[in-house]
């Protein structure tokens, strides 16, 4: 049996996707300066409610999916006037899209 070179790039590719989609983001900086954060790293601060955001991809393009996804939320939050993000879930289903939610918190003065 021949192999598909073209299957093998496909699946690489998927794998990285994945991969990405994985890393949780902790410590970094979102849209509008907005620290993504743990639960740890909020106490004390005042809870500002839920962002969610949404992105139209799923399946291979998941990696990408969730970091549209992110960024939306992220946006949501620094409105709000949050300085951190945690992140409470993201979902990807066939057909609805990748979701991505967190509590948004400021932090400081």
């Amino acid at each position: 049996m021949k192999r598909n070179p073209y299957l093998r790039a496909a699946a690489a590719a998927g794998l990285a996707a994945v991969c990405v989609a994985c890393a949780s983001g902790v410590g970094s900086t979102g849209t509008g300066g907005v620290h993504v954060s743990d639960a740890a790293g909020v106490q004390g601060c005042t809870y500002l409610g839920d962002v969610h955001g949404t992105s139209p991809f799923y399946g291979m393009f998941a990696g990408m999916a969730l970091d549209g996804a992110r960024k939306a939320a992220l946006a949501t939050a620094a409105k709000m006037g949050a300085s951190h993000v945690v992140w409470k879930g993201t979902k990807s289903e066939a057909y609805s899209g990748t979701m991505a939610d967190g509590d948004a918190y400021k932090c400081g003065s």
